[in-house]
């Protein structure tokens, strides 16, 4: 039996110009712990669309809980967030990195530019 990793890099092979499916094999490979195959997953579908917001949030997932990369994943969620603010899940995910990096003014900052995203929808 293949693993979703093995069946997305299949699917890749017939569909090489599909960011979504570059993603979908980022988020297999985060399950399967293949931190770099899995960042190198979502740079690829950043070389596809510069301006894919959800792959840069994909690389803050993937690098938010090593401790020693924490401040790359902040900046991954900050680009994703600059592309488009309404992704409310990141604003979450950011808040609780920065935390992690014990940064609490900063993770305060997250949350309040959360709220009244979240009171629109």
């Amino acid at each position: 039996m293949r693993s979703a990793s093995e069946t997305f890099a299949k699917a890749i092979q017939l569909r090489s110009r599909s960011k979504e499916l570059y993603l979908l094999k980022a988020t297999a490979d985060e399950g399967r712990g293949a931190t770099e195959d899995a960042i190198a997953a979502c740079q690829k579908a950043l070389e596809l669309d510069p301006d894919y917001a959800e792959a840069y949030a994909e690389i803050g997932d993937v690098l938010q809980h090593n401790k020693k990369r924490r401040s790359e994943a902040i900046t991954a969620y900050e680009s994703a967030l600059k592309i488009n603010p309404r992704l409310l899940s990141v604003y979450e995910f950011l808040g609780q990195t920065v935390l992690l990096a014990e940064d609490e003014k900063r993770a305060e900052n997250c949350s309040d530019r959360r709220l009244p995203l979240a009171q629109r929808t």
